[in-house]
């Protein structure tokens, strides 16, 4: 017999709960308000995400704005060291 693979998520739910992961894997049903907040937290968790996702697209767009201004800066102190030393 092969032993059992205990995923990482079933890790996370006997941590979070002993109690509900043995029901869980007894087969035992979870209460109509448990399932209404597990609910509750999935879309706390998307929104969660979501605001991430946008925090790190605003990062990045940023991030390219700054490289360009610093290109810019860099090419007219070089166009003006170059002036200077042709003029």
């Amino acid at each position: 017999m092969a032993p059992r693979v205990i995923t990482a998520s079933e890790v996370r739910e006997y941590v979070f709960c002993p109690r509900s992961w043995a029901y869980w894997h007894r087969g035992v049903p979870a209460p109509p308000e448990a399932l209404e907040q597990r609910e509750d937290r999935l879309e706390y968790g998307n929104r969660s995400h979501r605001k991430h996702g946008e925090a790190v697209c605003r990062a990045s767009r940023q991030l390219g704005y700054g490289t360009g201004l610093a290109g810019l800066g860099l090419a007219v102190v070089i166009l003006g060291v170059v002036w200077l030393c042709f003029a």
